[in-house]
């Protein structure tokens, strides 16, 4: 499972080779499922960047993006994340998420503690909540 989450280059300068995260699983365990999630925006920089992630294999889903009336907007992920997790947390030995949300850490806690697997983050520390990271069986900040 991995969440993609990115952050504007003025915020950080990090990168993450998503395809050796992938590849990393295959050396030495079975890649079962990798989902990218993302707000569909009609943009097509934003669109080649999804081709980019289907082509090194990961699942893309999209949600429309929602502006309001009042000029906010919706796109959250964090429940259809939480349920892939659970849906995957039996059948697998590893959850790999991609996220500084704190939010998943409770999420993370239970996968753990309810289904055995070993729970990887992978993020930027000084973007990464605390409590995600000392949720996680391993951080991985590279």
């Amino acid at each position: 499972m991995c969440r993609i989450s990115i952050t504007p280059p003025s915020k950080v300068t990090a990168t993450f080779q998503l395809r050796c995260i992938l590849d990393a699983g295959d050396a030495c365990r079975e890649v079962v499922a990798a989902f990218a999630y993302a707000i569909d925006k009609s943009d097509s920089k934003q669109q080649g960047f999804q081709r980019i992630l289907g082509n090194i294999g990961f699942e893309v889903k999209l949600k429309p993006y929602i502006q309001r009336s009042d000029g906010s907007a919706k796109g959250d992920w964090d429940v259809g994340i939480t349920l892939d997790v659970i849906d995957y947390a039996a059948k697998v030995d590893v959850i790999v998420l991609l996220s500084g949300d704190g939010d998943f850490d409770l999420l993370l806690d239970k996968a753990r503690n309810v289904y055995g697997v070993t729970t990887e983050v992978y993020g930027v520390p000084a973007l990464t909540a605390p409590s995600l990271i000392n949720s996680a069986s391993r951080f991985n900040s590279h």
